[in-house]
């Protein structure tokens, strides 16, 4: 996938310029533009960059499964433990006060997120798709 220009803004920076609430109201990110089309939510965003230009990345007989996998990440309590557990690991944000509870949780929601989504290297089989991108750090 080629990227004319790719600009990085962090929320609380330039999320509130005329520029950007053009693109995305709700002044939030992940935020991007393609041409005159703008687009938020990153799952949102996959789907259409996959759609858009690299359908094999969301190939027509996995759609179920890796919209599953997206859905099950977000409203399954894992992404919540896992930035809680992550971007403090990364150095975005602080440890909470529960951390090793925390971390405990995630450790096994992800093994059962592993147990249910990858169905071989990557979520869904053997190929590379949207979701594997999803669940990437």
């Amino acid at each position: 996938l080629k990227v004319a220009e790719l600009v990085v803004t962090m929320p609380g920076q330039a999320t509130t310029t005329e520029e950007f609430l053009a693109m995305n109201p709700f002044h939030a990110v992940p935020t991007m533009k393609d041409g005159d089309f703008a687009l938020a939510e990153s799952t949102a965003i996959l789907r259409y960059y996959a759609r858009t230009y690299k359908p094999e990345l969301y190939s027509r007989d996995k759609q179920a499964h890796i919209d599953w996998a997206f859905d099950n990440f977000v409203l399954g309590g894992l992404y919540k433990d896992a930035t809680a557990t992550v971007y403090p690991a990364l150095g975005f944000m602080p440890f909470g006060d529960n951390a090793k509870e925390v971390g405990a949780a995630l450790k096994g929601k992800l093994q059962k997120y592993a147990d249910t989504f990858l169905k071989g290297k990557f979520v869904g089989g053997d190929q590379l798709s949207i979701a594997d991108y999803k669940i990437a750090p």
